[in-house]
Protein backbone atom coordinates (compact mmCIF):
# COMPACT_ATOMS: atom_id res chain seq x y z
CA UNK A 1 0.00 0.00 0.00
CA UNK A 2 1.10 3.69 -0.57
CA UNK A 3 0.93 6.34 0.98
CA UNK A 4 0.19 9.80 0.46
CA UNK A 5 -2.92 8.66 -1.74
CA UNK A 6 -6.38 10.26 -1.34
CA UNK A 7 -7.35 6.38 -1.86
CA UNK A 8 -6.51 5.67 1.63
CA UNK A 9 -9.02 8.45 3.20
CA UNK A 10 -11.76 7.46 4.65
CA UNK A 11 -15.02 9.07 5.18
CA UNK A 12 -18.51 7.84 5.31
CA UNK A 13 -21.00 6.55 7.50
CA UNK A 14 -21.16 2.87 9.27
CA UNK A 15 -23.75 0.90 10.78
CA UNK A 16 -24.08 -1.20 14.61
CA UNK A 17 -24.82 -4.64 14.86
CA UNK A 18 -25.87 -6.58 18.40
CA UNK A 19 -25.34 -10.31 17.65
CA UNK A 20 -23.52 -13.56 15.79
CA UNK A 21 -23.80 -11.66 12.63
CA UNK A 22 -24.31 -8.58 11.00
CA UNK A 23 -27.17 -8.66 9.15
CA UNK A 24 -29.98 -6.92 9.31
CA UNK A 25 -31.81 -8.70 12.45
CA UNK A 26 -29.03 -7.93 14.37
CA UNK A 27 -29.47 -3.96 13.28
CA UNK A 28 -29.89 -1.46 15.91
CA UNK A 29 -31.04 1.38 13.08
CA UNK A 30 -30.05 4.79 12.77
CA UNK A 31 -27.85 6.87 14.91
CA UNK A 32 -27.97 10.61 15.64
CA UNK A 33 -24.54 10.85 15.76
CA UNK A 34 -21.31 9.11 14.58
CA UNK A 35 -20.71 5.71 16.24
CA UNK A 36 -16.68 6.32 17.58
CA UNK A 37 -14.62 3.73 18.29
CA UNK A 38 -12.26 3.82 20.64
CA UNK A 39 -8.79 1.92 21.96
CA UNK A 40 -6.54 2.83 25.05
CA UNK A 41 -4.27 1.27 27.00
CA UNK A 42 -3.37 2.15 30.35
CA UNK A 43 0.46 1.64 31.27
CA UNK A 44 2.94 2.15 33.95
CA UNK A 45 6.29 3.57 33.92
CA UNK A 46 9.22 1.72 34.88
CA UNK A 47 12.19 4.53 36.27
CA UNK A 48 15.27 3.84 37.43
CA UNK A 49 17.70 6.13 38.98
CA UNK A 50 20.31 5.64 36.94
CA UNK A 51 18.30 7.18 33.89
CA UNK A 52 16.45 10.54 33.30
CA UNK A 53 13.73 8.83 31.43
CA UNK A 54 11.60 5.77 31.92
CA UNK A 55 13.44 3.07 30.39
CA UNK A 56 9.92 0.82 30.19
CA UNK A 57 6.49 0.60 29.78
CA UNK A 58 4.12 -2.22 31.15
CA UNK A 59 0.29 -2.31 30.06
CA UNK A 60 -1.77 -2.35 32.66
CA UNK A 61 -5.13 -2.41 31.21
CA UNK A 62 -6.62 -2.12 27.67
CA UNK A 63 -9.95 -0.91 27.25
CA UNK A 64 -11.93 -0.50 23.83
CA UNK A 65 -15.62 1.41 23.31
CA UNK A 66 -17.78 1.91 21.01
CA UNK A 67 -19.86 5.31 21.44
CA UNK A 68 -23.31 6.39 19.51
CA UNK A 69 -26.77 7.90 20.39
CA UNK A 70 -29.70 5.80 18.20
CA UNK A 71 -32.20 7.30 16.61
CA UNK A 72 -34.42 4.59 16.74
CA UNK A 73 -35.51 2.48 19.49
CA UNK A 74 -38.10 0.18 21.49
CA UNK A 75 -38.77 -1.27 24.52
CA UNK A 76 -37.98 -5.09 22.74
CA UNK A 77 -34.77 -3.79 21.64
CA UNK A 78 -33.94 -1.96 25.09
CA UNK A 79 -34.78 -5.61 26.49
CA UNK A 80 -33.91 -8.24 23.77
CA UNK A 81 -30.77 -6.48 22.91
CA UNK A 82 -29.97 -5.94 26.43
CA UNK A 83 -29.68 -2.66 26.21
CA UNK A 84 -30.65 -2.10 29.67
CA UNK A 85 -28.75 -3.82 32.13
CA UNK A 86 -31.64 -5.92 34.25
CA UNK A 87 -34.91 -4.90 32.60
CA UNK A 88 -37.58 -6.89 31.08
CA UNK A 89 -40.30 -6.09 28.68
CA UNK A 90 -44.01 -6.59 29.59
CA UNK A 91 -46.30 -6.81 26.89
CA UNK A 92 -50.06 -7.77 25.91
CA UNK A 93 -49.68 -8.03 22.46
CA UNK A 94 -50.88 -4.70 22.16
CA UNK A 95 -48.57 -2.29 23.81
CA UNK A 96 -45.87 -3.19 26.37
CA UNK A 97 -43.55 -1.67 28.93
CA UNK A 98 -39.77 -2.20 29.90
CA UNK A 99 -39.22 -2.44 33.70
CA UNK A 100 -35.83 -2.04 35.14
CA UNK A 101 -35.03 -3.87 38.49
CA UNK A 102 -33.57 -1.98 41.25
CA UNK A 103 -31.78 -4.85 42.18
CA UNK A 104 -27.68 -4.29 42.07
CA UNK A 105 -24.49 -6.62 41.97
CA UNK A 106 -25.66 -8.39 39.36
CA UNK A 107 -22.62 -9.05 36.34
CA UNK A 108 -23.12 -7.25 32.83
CA UNK A 109 -20.80 -10.30 31.18
CA UNK A 110 -23.20 -12.40 31.92
CA UNK A 111 -25.56 -10.95 28.68
CA UNK A 112 -22.45 -9.76 26.78
CA UNK A 113 -22.62 -10.30 23.43
CA UNK A 114 -21.06 -9.95 19.96
CA UNK A 115 -20.85 -6.28 18.93
CA UNK A 116 -19.96 -5.19 15.14
CA UNK A 117 -19.81 -1.87 13.32
CA UNK A 118 -19.76 -2.12 9.88
CA UNK A 119 -19.31 0.52 7.18
CA UNK A 120 -22.27 1.42 4.75
CA UNK A 121 -19.64 1.21 1.99
CA UNK A 122 -19.05 -1.86 2.64
CA UNK A 123 -15.34 -2.22 2.91
CA UNK A 124 -14.38 -5.30 5.29
CA UNK A 125 -10.80 -4.09 6.06
CA UNK A 126 -12.57 -1.32 8.51
CA UNK A 127 -15.13 -3.91 9.69
CA UNK A 128 -14.51 -3.85 13.65
CA UNK A 129 -15.88 -6.52 15.86
CA UNK A 130 -16.22 -6.89 20.12
CA UNK A 131 -16.25 -10.86 20.05
CA UNK A 132 -18.21 -10.37 24.12
CA UNK A 133 -18.91 -6.89 24.86
CA UNK A 134 -21.27 -5.32 27.64
CA UNK A 135 -23.44 -2.78 27.13
CA UNK A 136 -23.58 0.68 29.66
CA UNK A 137 -26.02 2.87 29.32
CA UNK A 138 -27.41 5.86 31.08
CA UNK A 139 -31.16 6.07 30.08
CA UNK A 140 -31.73 9.78 29.22
CA UNK A 141 -34.25 10.80 27.09
CA UNK A 142 -34.70 14.73 25.83
CA UNK A 143 -38.48 15.17 24.78
CA UNK A 144 -37.77 18.31 22.41
CA UNK A 145 -40.28 19.58 20.13
CA UNK A 146 -37.30 21.13 17.80
CA UNK A 147 -35.22 17.99 18.13
CA UNK A 148 -35.58 13.83 17.29
CA UNK A 149 -34.73 12.23 20.98
CA UNK A 150 -31.48 9.60 21.18
CA UNK A 151 -30.99 7.14 23.41
CA UNK A 152 -26.78 7.27 23.87
CA UNK A 153 -25.14 4.21 25.03
CA UNK A 154 -21.64 3.18 25.33
CA UNK A 155 -20.16 -0.66 24.42
CA UNK A 156 -17.48 -2.03 26.22
CA UNK A 157 -15.08 -5.05 25.29
CA UNK A 158 -14.66 -7.57 27.89
CA UNK A 159 -12.50 -10.50 27.42
CA UNK A 160 -14.60 -13.19 26.84
CA UNK A 161 -12.61 -16.07 28.70
CA UNK A 162 -12.03 -18.41 26.04
CA UNK A 163 -8.95 -16.62 24.18
CA UNK A 164 -10.79 -14.68 21.60
CA UNK A 165 -8.96 -11.17 21.34
CA UNK A 166 -10.39 -7.96 22.51
CA UNK A 167 -11.09 -6.65 19.12
CA UNK A 168 -10.90 -7.54 15.43
CA UNK A 169 -10.14 -5.16 12.86
CA UNK A 170 -10.56 -6.03 9.26
CA UNK A 171 -12.46 -8.79 7.05
CA UNK A 172 -13.77 -10.92 9.54
CA UNK A 173 -13.53 -13.96 6.97
CA UNK A 174 -9.45 -13.90 6.62
CA UNK A 175 -8.14 -17.07 7.86
CA UNK A 176 -4.31 -16.98 8.19
CA UNK A 177 -2.15 -18.75 5.73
Amino acid sequence: MSYGTKENVRMGAGKLYVGDTYDDANALGYTLEKIEFSYTVDTKEIKVQQEATPIDYIVMAKEASITTTLAEFDHAMMVNKNLIADASLVTDGVTSRVEISSSVGQSLGQTAQKVWVVPDDGDVDYIICFPSAVIKTELSFAFDAEDVTGYPITITAIPDGNGSPLVTIGDPDVVQS
